[in-house]
């Protein structure tokens, strides 16, 4: 933990952008800001040792903050460049979710970047939505009426139930990339990617997939 908060406080943890691919036109619409920490030698620490690690101790709240402005400047970068139209989703953890004055603190972030609420997505996990239901909504809700976007990550990975889903205000439903690798791995009818799109399109939200790396994917989608 003091390694990390020694990263932090020297700049090493950053984002990286990655892409979404609309498969039908091929353009990107969106991307996602995911966290690295680079050391001063130039190696990584991969995310799954320092995000639970966060977690765990209390230090995601400072570290989710420091993620949330480096993803906003990274909107802010692909505005001036010309492509306002591209969305950066942003992840936020349940602690930040449930600070009082998220709101307040993610509209003053969006306005000393400089940022249009229409280029962020808010991304959280099914496991966090289902913890605190009522919260939640009521802060994506909150969201909502900003005018950005709100993703559910991990979907099909906890327990949770549809009837739950419906009353969610998101826009879109990510499949887990455990279920996009079983694509031409088993057969159709044991596909689990096929479920969410159908969910998804009855529940009224728009799909991504994560991990999509090969041809066969990609056409299957």
């Amino acid at each position: 933990l003091l390694a990390l908060r020694d990263a932090v406080e020297a700049g090493q943890i950053s984002v990286v952008l990655q892409p979404q691919v609309d498969l039908l036109t091929h353009r990107v619409t969106g991307v996602e800001a995911l966290a690295r920490w680079y050391k001063a030698d130039g190696s990584m620490v991969p995310p799954l040792s320092f995000i639970p690690l966060a977690e765990a101790t209390g230090y995601i709240l400072p570290l989710g903050d420091l993620l949330m402005r480096l993803s906003l400047r990274a909107a802010k970068q692909l505005a001036d460049a010309g492509y306002g139209h591209v969305r950066v989703a942003v992840n936020v953890s349940e602690p930040q979710l449930q600070q009082h004055y998220f709101i307040e603190r993610f509209s003053t972030h969006l306005q000393m970047t400089g940022v249009l609420p229409t280029q962020v997505e808010v991304e959280i996990t099914e496991s966090v939505a289902m913890r605190s239901f009522d919260v939640v909504c009521e802060k994506l809700s909150a969201l909502r009426a900003m005018g950005v976007e709100v993703a559910i990550d991990d979907f099909g990975t906890g327990f949770s139930s549809l009837s739950y889903l419906q009353s969610l205000p998101a826009d879109r439903l990510k499949i887990d990339r455990s279920f996009v690798m079983e694509i031409g791995a088993v057969s159709d009818q044991q596909m689990i990617a096929e479920a969410v799109i159908q969910i998804a399109s009855r529940v009224g939200m728009r799909v991504i997939a994560e991990g999509v790396e090969t041809q066969h994917q990609a056409d299957w989608m």
